[in-house]
């Protein structure tokens, strides 16, 4: 490491109140603050300087993996320290992250590990027998200024002097062994620590217990790994990259291999062979943060201990004994400048562990032992590892129009370090675009890089290169473009927030985790890190938490799409527990002298997929009617969101469609004609559903204040079943919320009747393809004066609804405008009994008729019907061939025309205006399911008007059933279906 080692950040350090083994008979001084030390991007460590250098693999040039692999590594520390916080949030409380999760069994594997040239450290102390947990006793006295003490047990529970009423102030003074003087020894006599005695006499009374060394060569390495991560002041908070820097070995030769070899804890533990690692120091491997930060201390305490000539033997030494301030003064004056001395070996943060670790007797450190062979740090080293170099950049550049051509070349002292030549470069053209390229030695086309920019302009072009120590060099050079190519130029992506929350329901909440992932443009996958929270509430509650900070993306590649994968952890009873997700939004690169951008995307069901683990096919996320949220698993997934172009945000209209169903060669459903539309009955449907009462849903033009009918509601006048008013409880809100839906660029919408509903209400219709999460929805079926008919969109069962209180969906429905004329179907067998010909659907039997459409809306008879012999109506014409009015037989009945108004006589289908009111005898002779039920286009289970009045009372006319065959004697005045029909 440097002499002037990098600062990932400028800020203070705070001192650390240690709680560490042993108290101290001599003055505590102040620790010392070293001045906050200034990065140089040439000498320094990377920090968050080489987390943003990526290469691209576009055109010829040679793949970059090799050169890649240990930085993303290396990148993955920084990743995992946003991530790790978490752990500290709660007090290192959670499970995994307790400091005897983090500091025993992270410090106390450091002893057996050494990695040939890169470590140069074997103390040979017997760990395995004092290092997987806390030694079972610790010195305890009443007051500091004590002569003795004596023993306790530990225990989460305060006892002895801890535990004392009658004596607040005693506290423990360090853990001790037991002395094993005979079989069952229960305790010590703490004279073998320090710390537990005001003067040495008692000390030199004690015979030394076998095994003590080795627990103080323990001890220091469990004070240093607690100045990493205890507390709010700990180094680790402080000085996160500084911390990355040195556990990665960022600025020595061997920084490639320890990477490679030791760095990356992202899966459970494994070092490389030989290492010892106990059952025990695995207990925590499935939670991430535990296990990183436990590996990545082991590393910190290494380094400190492999740093220093003869460390343990000089440890023991030091701690074997009290100090009083001239003794320690005396010793030192060998040492003019201990500090100076230690950072030469450990490096700076290897020394700001020390200084936290023992403020009082660190620098006792420095002085070397008699007999010691080698006392001087090792000249070129650092932490126990070769210091590496710095590489060197320049370039030169030409314009061409609106294009820079860019010439690099790289000078490297620790090029033979890397064999095969290559180097990653980072360019920040200066207009926010950031782009990685490879510069291999050996290959000329790799030595020059072009851009074309949009704008003409003025532009600072920055260069960095990072070599296999991990040091970087940089160069900037300005370029003048004076012509702009006006082709856009995308702005690189810097970092990425999701509009995210998750939401569980149980009894114990536990701990929530989302790993995010960016894939670039190449197909080539960047961890963006990851949202982390404790949940609490009460027993069986639901509990929704915020997971919305911003995650850089370190390469600042374009982003085709991003993942997530999620983890619940550490709950118990659970009924719920979900993500949900609205959105995504982008922060653009701003290179310097640029204004920062953003670019966000609401997101569609369309745009994610859940690919849960085992299923064979993705699945496509529910969405909430209110807020528009994802609804996502929270374990046992991954999460893929794809994101348009950037700067294009997803067309809204997306969610008006069906929801995606993956692997599904033969849908039910489709996304067309405004909506999701089921393909076999050809109804669309509004799948934007909104939840309110019936009154406000439906839509009846007979209510004072409703809308008019208009041309979108192709002859409708509500949205009843057959268009028959309900007279029992009408619609009571001139609010009609279907009929007022412009959707997908149609107007025509309305509520749907039960039948229709009945038509998608399935698991496999609207439970698999409807976007929005479900439930029971409105139908304008009327039940009675205060009750409507419900529909369970998955289930289909059957429900009611207070028409003015409750509160359900309102999922609207359309279907295609009627066409011009009554085009006849053809049933399943390819009957041709009925044709479409002559104007409309045509009976081909002897005497057939030709029938129109239905009339959308019912009528009355004297709506429906014509006589010429009613003052103001319509006079014969040619088209009705002699004819003088509908009634059958041409008699004028008792009771007749009393409207002006004549649908049949009036209508013109086909190209003909000749139709008339059918008899009853025509209606009948096409009554059937194997007739009129089979070939009409239209819903025939119903009663239609005939031109036949009943003989008693004369003011009731026969309609018939067209499906069954019925009849039915109704008043003249009251409303009923009506259909056309003409002579051939």
């Amino acid at each position: 490491m440097s002499t002037s080692p990098p600062l990932w950040r400028s800020v203070p350090l705070a001192v650390l109140l240690l709680v560490a083994a042993g108290c101290h008979s001599v003055q505590d001084t102040p620790e010392p603050t070293p001045s906050p030390p200034t990065r140089s991007g040439l000498t320094g460590g990377s920090g968050d300087w080489y987390t943003d250098l990526d290469v691209s693999d576009e055109g010829s040039l040679p793949s970059p993996l090799d050169v890649m692999d240990w930085m993303d590594k290396g990148g993955d520390l920084f990743d995992f320290l946003k991530d790790v916080s978490a752990c500290m949030d709660t007090g290192f409380n959670k499970s995994g992250c307790s400091g005897k999760d983090i500091v025993w069994k992270g410090s106390c594997m450091l002893l057996g590990w050494q990695l040939g040239d890169m470590l140069l450290f074997d103390p040979g102390i017997p760990f395995e027998d004092i290092c997987n947990g806390d030694p079972p006793l610790k010195c305890c006295k009443y007051s500091p200024s004590e002569d003795s003490c004596h023993s306790a047990f530990n225990s989460e529970r305060p006892i002895n002097c801890e535990g004392n009423p009658s004596a607040t102030s005693a506290v423990s003074f360090g853990p001790c062994l037991p002395l094993t003087r005979y079989p069952g020894d229960p305790g010590c006599l703490c004279d073998y620590i320090p710390q537990c005695t005001a003067s040495g006499a008692l000390m030199a009374r004690s015979v030394t217990p076998p095994g003590v060394e080795a627990w103080r060569g323990n001890q220091l390495g469990v004070m240093l790994a607690r100045a990493v991560e205890q507390g709010p002041s700990a180094l680790f908070r402080q000085s996160p990259g500084d911390f990355v820097d040195y556990v990665s070995f960022v600025g020595t030769q061997a920084h490639q291999q320890v990477l490679l070899q030791s760095a990356p804890f992202a899966k459970p533990d494994a070092f490389p062979e030989g290492y010892p690692l106990s059952a025990d120091y695995h207990a925590n491997d499935n939670d991430p943060d535990a296990r990183y930060l436990r590996g990545l201390v082991t590393l910190a305490v290494q380094r400190v201990y492999s740093g220093i000539p003869n460390l343990y033997a000089r440890w023991n030494a030091v701690a074997a004994r009290n100090w009083t301030e001239p003794e320690a003064a005396a010793y030192l004056a060998q040492v003019p400048d201990p500090d100076a001395v230690l950072e030469s070996c450990v490096g700076n943060f290897g020394l700001r562990m020390l200084q936290r670790a023992d403020p009082v007797r660190y620098r006792l450190l420095t002085v070397p032992l008699a007999g010691e062979t080698e006392p001087d740090c090792r000249a070129g080293w650092r932490g126990g590892a070769a210091l590496g170099s710095a590489p060197s950049i320049t370039a030169t550049t030409t314009v061409a129009g609106a294009t820079v051509t860019l010439s690099p070349d790289i000078t490297d002292p620790d090029a033979a370090r890397n064999a095969s030549g290559r180097y990653a470069v980072r360019l920040d053209w200066g207009d926010g675009r950031v782009e990685g390229r490879l510069y291999t030695v050996a290959v000329p086309a790799s030595h020059a890089w072009s851009h074309t920019y949009e704008h003409a302009g003025s532009y600072t072009v920055t260069a960095r290169v990072l070599n296999t120590s991990g040091l970087m060099g940089e160069t900037t050079v300005p370029v003048s473009v004076t012509q702009g190519s006006g082709v856009p130029v995308a702005r690189s992506v810097a970092r990425v927030r999701f509009d995210l929350e998750a939401t569980v329901t149980a009894g114990t909440h536990g701990y929530v985790r989302v790993e995010a992932f960016a894939t670039d443009v190449q197909g080539k996958v960047h961890a963006l890190g990851a949202h982390w929270a404790a949940l609490s509430g009460a027993y069986n509650t639901t509990v929704t938490a915020p997971l919305s900070g911003w995650l850089t993306n370190r390469s600042l590649k374009d982003i085709r799409s991003l993942s997530l994968k999620p983890f619940h952890y550490d709950s118990n009873q659970v009924a719920l527990r979900e993500l949900r997700l609205k959105g995504v939004t982008l922060e653009l690169h701003a290179s310097p002298g640029m204004a920062p951008a953003t670019a966000s995307y609401a997101l569609t069901n369309r745009d994610v997929k859940i690919h849960a683990a085992g299923a064979p096919v993705p699945t496509s996320p529910l969405m909430e009617p209110a807020t528009g949220q994802l609804k996502l698993p929270l374990t046992s997934a991954e999460i893929v969101i794809d994101l348009p172009a950037p700067g294009v945000p997803p067309d809204a209209a997306l969610a008006y469609g069906c929801r995606p169903v993956y692997g599904s060669e033969a849908p039910l459903m489709r996304s067309a004609q405004g909506g999701c539309e089921d393909i076999d009955s050809g109804l669309v449907f509004a799948v934007i559903p909104a939840r309110m009462n019936w009154h406000d849903a439906v839509w009846d033009s007979a209510l004072a204040g409703s809308p008019e009918p208009d041309v979108h509601d192709h002859g409708r006048i509500n949205d009843f079943p057959g268009g028959y008013r309900v007279t029992q409880g009408p619609d009571l809100s001139p609010s009609a919320y279907c009929h007022d839906l412009d959707q997908g660029g149609f107007s025509d919408w309305r509520l749907p009747t039960e039948e229709e509903l009945l038509k998608v209400a399935s698991g496999a219709r609207a439970g698999a393809y409807f976007p929005y999460a479900m439930g029971y929805a409105w139908t304008s079926t009327n039940w009675d004066a205060t009750t409507a008919v419900l529909r369970d969109l998955p289930s289909a069962a059957r429900g009611y609804g207070n028409k003015s209180t409750a509160q359900h969906l309102a999922v609207c429905v359309r279907s295609a405008p009627p066409p011009a004329q009554h085009v006849c179907r053809v049933p399943a067998d390819g009957g041709q009994t009925f044709l479409t010909e002559a104007g409309g659907c045509r009976d081909t039997r002897t005497g057939g008729r030709v029938w129109s459409k239905a009339f959308v809306a019912p009528r009355s008879w004297h709506a429906a019907v014509w006589g010429s012999e009613l003052p103001g109506n319509a006079q014969p014409d040619l088209q009705d061939s002699g004819r003088m009015n509908d009634y059958a037989g041409g008699v004028v009945p008792a009771n007749p025309d009393a409207s002006t108004e004549n649908l049949c006589h009036d209508l013109v289908e086909g190209g003909f205006s000749d139709w008339r009111l059918p008899t009853d005898s025509e209606l009948r002779a096409v009554r059937g399911t194997s007739l009129a039920a089979a070939y009409f286009a239209f819903d025939t289970a119903d009663y239609f008007w005939s031109s036949s009045t009943w003989s008693s009372p004369t003011t009731t006319a026969l309609g018939i059933h067209l499906t069954s065959g019925g009849n039915s004697f109704s008043l003249k005045t009251a409303p009923q279906r009506v259909v056309c029909v003409r002579t051939p």
